[in-house]
């Protein structure tokens, strides 16, 4: 329900996707992508990156200062396949 919220949010007010980046927190949800604990926050992770790539500075900053974010969705994507494509 809070990712929900937050992707409704990040909708709602696509300019706060722009500044997102430089408050530093995009590198904390690409790590999500690999947690293996929880397929819950895994999820969560898939549907908030997905909202974010929507806007060319958080596709700038995933490019530049998260490289692990490759590996990260192909983790994500074998652990959570029922998520992709929505």
């Amino acid at each position: 329900m809070l990712t929900q919220c937050l992707i409704q949010l990040l909708h709602a007010q696509p300019t706060l996707c722009e500044h997102l980046p430089s408050i530093g927190f995009l590198p904390s949800i690409v790590q999500a992508l690999e947690c293996k604990v929880n397929d819950a926050i895994v999820a969560s992770a898939i549907k908030v990156v997905f909202a974010l790539c929507k806007t060319d500075v958080c596709l700038q900053t995933f490019s530049t200062k998260c490289p692990q974010i490759i590996s990260g969705f192909k983790q994500a994507m074998q652990a959570r396949r029922d998520h992709l494509g929505k």
